[in-house]
């Protein structure tokens, strides 16, 4: 009996997963024959049996549909509402086209699905004449099944003789046999993806052992190129990329000194090419003389990949002496108002504890009146405050410098620059204190004012006294 006659067809509503889960015994596996009506399939299959085929090699290597005939049993998921004709279970039930197969193992047990126009398959007991293809099947899936759990850690082969109870030499030929197979699994969409196992050690040793079986394979689904750049790429490191095409770097040199005799001839081409890039400006450049004795050599121009010759304008900077250099100095300035900046401005308004812990003091000490940074003038000569002569203070904390420490402005930054370090261990009480009141006191937090409580009394114990005078 054909599969539309004795069964109802599978819910379009529902996905195929949950389609009902049917049992067949006595069953066996042949090619779909085209060509022949289902009538005439159904008078000869029971009278008649077509020579067995494998059902992974035809369906999963060649994509062409099988035939199968069996028992349909009283079981399974969903079977009630499958029949349509009791007649059924007396006959052999034919599924005349059959393209999709699944595998699982069960309890130790490998399990082997079709599916039909009704559902799922269960191949459970095959017929005589078929027993040997479904060990070999139940064989296959097994490996396969076992391969994609498989994580690695010990030998191949010895993993594989372990899972099979076989000795390694078996193992080996049990994988040779079946190789295609696996690489079918492996790479044939949308279920292969070469990608997820090109990085395994079961790929390794596939490709080692049996690389001819491995290129057929990757030729027959169009990855053979792609996989043989990465397997490069793998096994050298991959050169760096070129550069991109950039112009010839600009020929700059010093100029002469005013004494020289001679100046150096540049080209008259460029020359004219100068003249005309600058004559928008106020002031026409210098042209520089020529020599007819030497023609090789241009000064002041950047050559252009169009060509021709830019001036390049002049850098007009005052080189000092090593020595005759003052030491860095951060030029302060105190006043009595407060900083736009400060957070005195703002304190009395509420302020949140996230809002005050991520809030960035400004130094008081380090800020002009009109709030920005102070100006830092290494090249310029130092101020007449300022003398090299006298002490230079050094915060051992944060590595801020004074250079006249033993003038009384000195000091007096000194004393300011460690009140900015007190007030970060006041700042950090308040904010605990906060955190604490923010949370309902469940929040314990005793241990941190203690510790901060501790440093607060180091610091203060440690603090120096510049205006008392400074040790030499």
């Amino acid at each position: 009996m054909l599969e539309s006659s004795g069964l109802h067809e599978g819910p379009d509503h529902k996905d195929i997963d949950s389609w009902p889960q049917l049992t067949l015994t006595s069953f066996s596996i042949s090619l779909a024959s085209s060509t022949r009506s289902r009538s005439q399939s159904a008078a000869s299959s029971s009278s008649s049996s077509s020579h067995p085929v494998d059902l992974f090699d035809v369906c999963g290597t060649h994509d062409q549909p099988v035939r199968v005939v069996g028992r349909l049993q009283k079981c399974g998921r969903g079977w009630k509402n499958a029949v349509r004709s009791p007649l059924v279970f007396d006959e052999d039930l034919v599924i005349p086209q059959v393209e999709t197969f699944s595998m699982e193992l069960v309890k130790g047990v490998v399990v082997i699905w079709v599916l039909g126009e009704a559902g799922w398959y269960k191949l459970l007991e095959p017929k005589e004449e078929y027993s040997d293809t479904f060990e070999m099947l139940r064989e296959k899936a097994r490996i396969w099944l076992w391969i994609r759990e498989w994580r690695g850690g010990q030998d191949v082969l010895r993993a594989l003789a372990g899972e099979l109870a076989v000795t390694r030499r078996e193992a080996r030929m049990r994988l040779q046999a079946h190789c295609r197979f696996l690489l079918t699994m492996m790479l044939k969409p949308p279920e292969g993806d070469v990608e997820l196992w090109k990085g395994t050690r079961m790929w390794e040793f596939l490709s080692t052992e049996f690389e001819g079986l491995v290129e057929e394979a990757l030729s027959l689904y169009g990855l053979n190129k792609k996989v043989t750049k990465q397997k490069e790429k793998a096994i050298e490191p991959a050169p760096p990329p070129p550069p991109p095409p950039t112009p010839p770097p600009p020929v700059e040199e010093e100029a002469p000194a005013a004494a020289s005799p001679k100046e150096p001839v540049d080209d008259p081409g460029s020359t004219a090419a100068i003249i005309s890039s600058s004559s928008d400006g106020d002031e026409e450049p210098a042209t520089p003389e020529h020599d007819d004795d030497d023609d090789s050599a241009a000064i002041g121009k950047t050559v252009s990949t169009k060509g021709r010759s830019v001036l390049r304008p002049s850098c007009n900077e005052v080189l000092l002496d090593a020595e005759s250099l003052p030491p860095l100095t951060t030029t302060t300035t105190s006043s009595s108002s407060p900083s736009p900046s400060s957070p005195s401005s703002t304190a009395s308004e509420p302020a949140s504890p996230s809002d005050l812990r991520l809030k960035r003091r400004l130094p008081v000490d380090l800020c002009s009146p009109s709030g920005s940074q102070p100006k830092r003038t290494p090249l310029s000569p130092p101020p007449q405050h300022v003398s090299p002569r006298k002490k230079e203070w050094k915060c051992s904390r944060c590595n801020f410098v004074v250079a006249n420490a033993k003038s009384r402005d000195g000091r007096l930054t000194i004393e300011r620059h460690y009140e900015t370090h007190g007030r970060v261990v006041r700042d950090a009480e308040q904010i605990i204190e906060m955190e604490a009141a923010a949370g309902g006191g469940h929040r314990r937090v005793d241990h941190l004012m203690e510790k901060i409580r501790g440093l607060s009394k180091q610091w203060e114990e440690g603090r120096p006294t510049p205006m008392k005078g400074l040790g030499e």
